[in-house]
């Protein structure tokens, strides 16, 4: 929906354009929310996990949120997460670009970690941890699990284990060691026994001013930042044993604005009829992949 951050989220939680929910910006200077923001998210803005929450799901967030922290001043918290529908939080509330500022980790709503300089190397261990207790939390309620790692956000970072593992570089390390922790927390899932929907995707394309440090969009012009297909056209995989068949593709045109559509679909859950919703589900699409596009999209 959008070849930056904040504004891609922000549609992601609430299957919109990012323009509706004011999660935009032409400024170069202001693109995304960070430190210096004072504003997020809306509060009449109803988010993916609110929808889940008020039909008995639980509800958690895993990682980056980058949707806003304060408001009136430095400790409100009126953008964090909890207050959008997660009933628990551990992360960080925007990228890592200025790593120099240190780590900021928030336990809910309380800052629990801030450090600099700091040591990044265990983070995504921790998330995947954080990911796989709440899996393990049997409520006899269904599960919602918003799992945002920090890779492979530049600058790069990665586990001892995940160091020099790739021929290429820090990025292919990045990836390696968020591909093994997706890989656990499927496995994870899996040994539940819960009837689980597995998505994965990315909320921009690669950074093009680092070269092949920041990634690569292969023969696509352009990437973060930009509207060419580079910062916009993404992979997506869909897992659900039993109902999305395996090893298909699809090159139908799809938006992370589906996302919110898509899982209210699979839930059974109406969608809020007092805003307009941008997105389609594409469930239909997912189960039958050769159908088209639910959007009126041109080849």
């Amino acid at each position: 929906a959008a070849p930056l951050c904040t504004p891609s989220r922000a549609a992601l939680m609430t299957g919109r354009y990012p323009i509706r929910s004011g999660m935009c910006s032409n400024e170069t200077s202001h693109r995304v929310l960070d430190g210096r923001s004072r504003g997020g998210l809306p509060a009449n803005e109803t988010t993916i996990a609110e929808a889940l929450l008020e039909n008995g799901y639980r509800t958690k967030i895993v990682g980056k949120w980058h949707l806003g922290i304060n408001s009136e001043n430095q400790t409100d918290g009126i953008h964090l997460p909890t207050r959008h529908g997660f009933e628990s939080f551990y992360g960080m509330p925007w990228s890592n670009v200025g790593i120099s500022r240190g780590l900021m980790v928030y336990e809910n709503e309380t800052l629990v970690e801030q450090a600099c300089p700091t040591t990044w190397q265990n983070l995504t261990h921790r998330y995947t941890a954080k990911a796989m207790e709440f899996l393990d939390y049997d409520s006899g309620a269904p599960h919602f699990l918003y799992l945002s790692f920090t890779h492979v956000h530049a600058p790069m970072f990665s586990n001892a284990a995940f160091q020099n593992v790739s021929l290429r570089g820090a990025f292919g390390d990045n990836v390696a060691e968020v591909d093994d922790a997706v890989g656990q927390v499927v496995a994870h899932a899996k040994k539940t026994g819960r009837d689980t929907v597995v998505f994965l995707a990315s909320d921009n394309g690669p950074w093009r001013e680092l070269s092949l440090s920041g990634g690569s969009a292969g023969l696509l012009r352009g990437g973060k930042g930009q509207i060419f297909e580079g910062g916009i056209r993404l992979p997506a995989m869909a897992w659900w044993p039993g109902q999305i068949p395996a090893g298909i593709l699809s090159d139908a045109l799809v938006s992370s604005m589906d996302f919110f559509p898509t899982i209210m679909d699979i839930a059974g859950i109406p969608l809020p009829k007092d805003r307009i919703i941008d997105g389609k589900s594409i469930l239909p699409l997912l189960k039958s992949p050769n159908l088209a596009s639910p959007h009126e999209a041109e080849d």
